[in-house]
């Protein structure tokens, strides 16, 4: 309960690591908030975060995390209490041995145990039977407060509490001033940075392969899709298709598409028909 404890053990985790030997289209995380989320300016909310510590930088990382915790009481490790690290399957559980594997190498902590349980993970990490767990979230709309919804009191498995984080959100999700809300935002995420009640480690990624040569509306708009951002795809609407002007979105067009949809519209759109996006 330590945050100095806390802050150690996230300095000391080789992310880049983690990300190559899982050959994942992964990005290592440097914040809670991931990249992808547009803010008040239309601009990338990530790159204007305070980044809680330095990816680039990870033999200063683990200079700072001994030095944390020999203040807290456990100088290389020593005497520090036996932990047990909740994972849900085979590849949670591959990525927590690569996580022990830094802690033990770099603050020379062997103590910590993975238990992996397919069956009861979710009730041992709702109940709390865990001193550290696997958590992923996958987004339903690219907007700040869906992330930082998640660590409000009562609403997370970390059973974090914090009073001016509460605040801060539900202030943020009643005002609105678009400039205020992206401020108590970035607020959020300062107060996650200092109390750690999670420790980023990585933003998932998806890749989608659209055919491009097949002539129908359907597909002529879906391709043109630009990036993902947890499970919203970015739809991108150009003005112009083939010299043609585009100036509706016909019925059906994103039909079949099993995740929401965020789109980018031209002011050329005049017409979007019913039953777009029935799936």
């Amino acid at each position: 309960r330590d945050v100095r404890v806390r802050k150690a053990l996230c300095l000391a985790i080789d992310r880049e690591r983690i990300v190559q030997l899982e050959k994942t289209e992964s990005t290592v995380a440097d914040a809670y908030m991931p990249r992808g989320i547009v803010d008040e300016n239309g601009e990338d909310f990530h790159e204007k975060l305070d980044v809680w510590y330095d990816t680039n930088d990870f033999e200063s990382n683990c200079k700072e995390a001994k030095a944390l915790l020999a203040q807290a009481g456990y100088p290389n490790g020593e005497n520090f209490p036996i932990l047990k690290y909740l994972v849900n399957n085979a590849k949670n559980q591959s990525i927590a041995e690569m996580i022990l594997h830094d802690w033990k190498t770099y603050l020379g902590i062997d103590s910590v145990t993975i238990v992996t349980n397919t069956d009861s993970f979710w009730a041992d990490r709702a109940t709390g039977n865990y001193d550290l767990a696997y958590f992923s979230w996958n987004m339903d709309i690219a907007e700040g407060s869906n992330m930082l919804n998640t660590m409000l009191s009562g609403a997370n498995d970390a059973f974090f509490s914090n009073e001016l984080y509460d605040l801060t959100l539900q202030t943020a999700q009643k005002k609105t001033n678009i400039q205020d809300i992206w401020k108590n935002y970035r607020l959020c995420e300062n107060i996650l940075s200092e109390e750690l009640p999670v420790f980023p480690i990585y933003y998932g990624s998806n890749t989608y392969l659209f055919n491009d040569e097949k002539d129908d509306t359907q597909s002529r708009i879906r391709h043109i899709i630009a990036y993902d951002c947890g499970y919203i795809l970015l739809v991108d609407i150009p003005s112009t298709i083939d010299g043609y002007t585009v100036t509706s979105i016909e019925k059906g067009a994103l039909n079949d598409n099993n995740y929401p949809v965020e789109l980018m519209l031209p002011e050329t759109i005049s017409v979007i028909a019913s039953e777009t996006f029935y799936a």
